[in-house]
């Protein structure tokens, strides 16, 4: 979404873009072509998907083959196009962003890498505490590309501050004047093209009455995410007689089967499998509260998921700590519990529960904050404009090939 937002915001300006990613869709584990190859898209977008084998868990052996094998593809293919005036890069993947900077050293361009995720912390973190000394020694060489790629890049930029640091910290620097903050922007959904169609007369039937208070969770059932504690408060919301609660989770991974089963037998917890935009934005106008629901030492600090529920004007109940408590505070947009815990969530669920004009006045927060400063219509041109003034003022020992071309590198 942050490099299809961007690719907009650039063709509104007058600029060309190629766009590098991945011909394997990470979201829905398959394959979009069974070869790398070029298409345009009707706004002229030039769009190399790059092939690399299928991988069926976010970490995982796999995963690091694909990657290695995106940079070859991206290595062997860029030799043969124009070069272009930036690239924005964005990070992960640590070999695809570590390819692109050694092309752009070679090309005499200017580039940025954009820290969405901490690789290979992520691969760290999601080891036991005891193997993590050996599992250091093996990723030596993903930590030596991380490095090497950030102290040689031209800038950094990142969706929070703490992933700005990081990236600083990896480049052995202090911030400088191609180095920014530019956050997770979101296209506010347009309430009036929310269609009515049986589809999703359905999709609503299924996630309750509006006599309930909806708790609604989008996004992947991955390693980062804790929806078993919210299921365990589903259930002692249940036992003890509670019942003006019902929980609505959407989306897929590979924890889903795993959930459902936990959950199998309890009224009020839904599963509503993968959603469109279309069905999103009609959701976004059912439910009351929005859950960001993460395992205790998440890596994530302003995942886009917050955007999205501040888009939608929902209070948002967060068990990320550190920078996401601390927006949440400074916004008035949410309420934080203890990451792990059924009984800090259900605390902090019934106070929304039972005071309706709290739960207003946060998700009105939230909604003014995100239309002034985390909109997609706010954040990407501001980026674009980044990247614009640092193609032009950057030194060349050529001439650009072609006016004002941006190259982009998306991980999704």
């Amino acid at each position: 979404m942050r490099a299809g937002m961007l690719t907009r915001a650039l063709l509104s300006m007058g600029h060309q873009v190629t766009w590098w990613t991945s011909a394997f869709n990470h979201s829905s584990k398959r394959h979009r072509t069974n070869r790398s190859q070029m298409k345009v898209s009707p706004e002229g977008v030039r769009l190399w998907l790059m092939h690399g084998i299928a991988y069926s868990r976010n970490i995982g052996l796999s995963r690091l083959v694909n990657h290695l094998q995106l940079a070859l593809e991206f290595s062997r293919l860029a030799v043969a196009e124009l070069p272009p005036d930036l690239i924005f890069c964005c990070w992960p993947a640590v070999e695809v962003g570590f390819a692109a900077v050694r092309y752009a050293e070679r090309q005499s361009i200017p580039i940025l890498l954009d820290v969405r995720d901490l690789w290979p912390d992520i691969y760290l973190d999601a080891i036991p505490p005891a193997f993590r000394p050996a599992a250091k020694i093996a990723l030596a060489p993903y930590y030596g590309m991380t490095r090497s790629a950030f102290r040689r890049a031209s800038g950094v930029v990142a969706i929070s501050e703490g992933y700005l640091d990081w990236g600083l910290a990896q480049a052995g620097r202090v911030r400088g004047p191609n180095d920014a903050l530019f956050p997770l922007g979101y296209q506010e959904p347009d309430w009036t093209k929310a269609s009515l169609s049986e589809r999703n007369h359905s999709l609503l039937a299924l996630a309750g009455s509006d006599s309930r208070l909806l708790c609604w969770f989008l996004g992947s059932f991955g390693d980062t995410y804790d929806l078993e504690s919210v299921i365990r408060a589903a259930r002692k919301l249940k036992d003890q007689g509670v019942n003006d609660c019902q929980f609505v989770l959407s989306g897929e991974g590979e924890g889903r089967a795993r959930l459902e089963k936990m959950a199998c037998g309890m009224e009020n917890i839904v599963f509503t499998g993968w959603l469109n935009a279309d069905q999103i934005a009609r959701m976004m106008q059912k439910v009351h509260v929005g859950l960001a629901a993460y395992r205790k030492g998440a890596p994530q600090g302003l995942p886009n998921k917050i955007f999205e529920y501040m888009a939608a004007g929902l209070p948002i109940l967060s068990s990320l700590s550190g920078e996401c408590e601390q927006f949440l505070k400074t916004n008035f947009c949410g309420i934080s519990y203890a990451a792990g815990s059924p009984d800090s969530f259900i605390e902090a669920l019934l106070s929304l529960t039972a005071d309706e004009n709290r739960r207003k006045e946060l998700g009105a927060n939230g909604l003014r904050a995100f239309r002034s400063h985390y909109s997609a219509s706010v954040v990407y041109p501001r980026l674009a404009g980044h990247l614009e003034h640092i193609a032009t003022e950057a030194p060349r020992t050529q001439p650009p090939a072609r006016a004002a071309v941006g190259r982009l590198r998306c991980s999704s």
